[in-house]
């Protein structure tokens, strides 16, 4: 039977224990260069340079742990011609590297060879699983001008490197490849730099760069910048990820940068972060919140994306054909931006919002599409659109400046909104979609359009049906309304065909254009009947009213044609209350007998006109 440790007997070991740690970290923090496991050679304590390649976490004869971990600090430097961490399958090495640099100890790991042969100088998981860690101000340097580093460099290999700190850093001169055929990762983290030095033509960093490959890069925190000195790719032939946090930055723009390309595998996500090149180029894809600067131009593709409370800037000149998506966040164009029409290999560019915004600070030529998708919609900038805006999903898209239709097409779908807070402008060639109709609440969900400012009509006019809705004579809809007057009237309209005798007809007035439902005009045709809706009552003089206003030169059944005057009320009041029967050519009607409400009716609008114009 055991027996039962007593208070003492615990006490005493818990002191015992402690004692034996502190022994054990009071060596450790004393010595410069510790080693444990298969470490090849194995390193001396006080460091130094040496020739040769180091591996840490390999099979050797002398020592079959599958583990090893060393750690230099107090200052020290070590330095290798090449050097292994994590090099067979199955092994595991880990590497620390720890400094203090404001008090003057900034341990150092050095490289010296060069990777002419095609191995890299650094390889961190080769073919087992290796862990770099600079932290504390330390400093990690490839110093030949031809030393690569591959993290992850075969199919199982598993590639972690960490700098963190301020003042940590680690230089690689030539190619920086994070994540070649196996798996890589490198967190640039707290105020650390990692740079790449040579700026030839051919170097560069990738993140994901073979078929296999799968590459993280992340850059976090203020001051942490990963600075590139020729060219960055973010997935190559394999999967690439960068993303850019809480004010860190990845520095590309310098007189020696090629490109920074985004590929079909590459993913770069913006957290709060700035990266800066000189240009951009996105086969992949871009989103988050953050500042690109630089030229950028998006392929066919691509695909851009500002999600919910998310703020996207760009400050150089944007080309697109991308597919765009601003839900809930929004998206600044600083720079030019252009929104490619389609090609013969390319889509166009496509913009869509749900909830979004989306700002042009020059103004935009749109030759794409823009779609609000979705909810409420902002878009900001002065647009002349030659491509398609469509308005849809019961969505209420609010342009804040000037627009031009120019050849282009504005299509606003039933139920959605299109609010024009300046002036808008249809030319020649333009074409203006709206849909009209009721739904089985019985309430109007017809297309709405306005404007605050003034609206100049010209091109095409297209009207369609909603579904399930059956016209009926007599129904109206405001198409159109402009606050600060309308301008002209569309070159051609083309309106639905409603089966039977009834018709859809286009009336213009100075704020508004509407549509009526009315009898054929081939059934109709009846001088002074300015609605065409079969009879000569009030509503016409409502409408010669509101043409006279307007100063217009059409008016429906206008018995003499030319500009709308007083000779048109004199002709409604002597036809008042005339009906056409259906069948009757132009200028048939019948008279009937007025009855007392007819004839009040029309001595009060003959008594206010003949004030009016005594008071004129």
């Amino acid at each position: 039977m055991l027996a039962r440790s007593t208070p003492r007997a615990s006490t005493w070991y818990a002191a015992t224990v402690a004692v034996w740690f502190l022994i054990v970290f009071s060596e450790l923090a004393a010595a410069s260069v510790t080693s444990v496991g298969s470490v090849n050679p194995v390193p001396p304590a006080s460091g130094g340079t040496f020739s040769g390649s180091w591996v840490v976490g390999d099979q050797q004869a002398s020592n079959s742990d599958i583990r090893a971990w060393v750690q230099i600090n107090n200052g020290t430097t070590l330095q290798y011609s090449t050097m292994v961490i994590g090099d067979e399958e199955g092994y595991f090495g880990e590497v620390n590297v720890i400094g203090n640099f404001p008090t003057g100890t900034s341990s150092q790991l050095n490289l010296s060879a060069s990777a002419l042969a095609g191995t890299p100088t650094a390889q961190i998981g080769q073919e087992g699983t290796g862990y770099l860690n600079i932290s504390g101000g330390a400093t990690m340097n490839l110093s030949s001008i031809f030393s690569d580093m591959s993290i992850g460099v075969e199919d199982s290999g598993v590639g972690h490197v960490t700098v963190t700190d301020a003042f940590s850093l680690m230089t690689v001169s030539e190619d920086l490849i994070v994540g070649e055929n196996g798996l890589g990762y490198l967190d640039v983290l707290n105020g650390a730099l990692v740079r790449t030095t040579q700026t030839s033509a051919g170097n560069s960093i990738t993140i994901g760069s073979e078929p296999t490959g799968i590459g993280t890069v992340l850059v976090d925190g203020p001051a942490s910048v990963l600075r590139v000195a020729s060219n960055l790719v973010v997935g190559g032939l394999g999967l690439g990820t960068l993303t850019i946090s809480d004010q860190g930055m990845v520095d590309a723009d310098n007189q020696f940068s090629r490109t920074v390309t985004v590929g079909p595998g590459g993913r770069l996500i913006l957290d709060n972060g700035t990266i800066q090149t000189l240009e951009t180029f996105v086969d992949g894809y871009v989103a988050g919140s953050g500042l690109v600067r630089g030229t950028v131009d998006f392929s066919d593709n691509a695909a851009l994306e500002a999600g919910n409370g998310d703020l996207l800037r760009f400050d150089g000149d944007v080309s697109s054909n991308a597919s765009a998506t601003i839900n809930q966040g929004e998206i600044q164009f600083l720079g030019e931006f252009t929104n490619n029409d389609q090609g013969l290999l390319d889509a166009p560019g496509r913009i869509s919002l749900e909830n979004g915004t989306v700002r042009f600070f020059e103004p935009l030529t749109n030759d794409g599409v823009i779609s609000s998708a979705h909810g409420n919609n902002n878009l900001h900038g002065d647009i002349t659109n030659q491509g398609y805006i469509v308005v849809a999903g019961n969505s209420v898209a609010t342009f804040y400046d000037p627009y031009v239709d120019n050849g282009g097409t504005l299509d606003v779908l039933p139920g959605s909104t299109a609010l024009f807070l300046a002036d808008m402008m249809f030319q020649t060639m333009s074409t203006l979609q709206l849909s009209v109709g009721i739904d089985e609440n019985m309430m109007d969900n017809s297309s709405q359009l306005s404007t605050g400012g003034e609206m100049t009509l010209a091109g095409d006019l297209v009207v369609d049906l909603s579904d399930n809705y059956t016209p009926v004579l007599g129904q109206s809809f405001t198409l159109l309304t402009a606050a600060g007057g309308i301008n002209g009237t569309f070159d051609n309209s083309t309106l639905p065909d409603i089966p039977g005798t009834l018709e859809f007809g286009l009336l213009y007035d100075a704020t508004s254009v509407r549509l009526e439902v009315q009898l054929e005009s081939t059934s109709i045709g009846l001088d002074g009947d300015y609605n065409n809706d079969g009879e000569i009552n009030a509503a016409d003089y409502s409408v010669w009213r509101d043409a006279l206003t307007a100063g217009s030169s059409s008016l429906i059944n206008d018995p003499t044609p030319g500009t709308v005057d007083e000779s048109d009320f004199l002709y409604w009041r002597a036809h008042f209350g005339e009906t056409a029967p259906f069948g009757a050519g132009s200028g048939a009607g019948t008279v009937p007998e007025p009855t007392s409400q007819v004839l009040m009716l029309l001595g009060i609008l003959v008594t206010a006109k003949s004030c009016n114009w005594r008071r004129g």
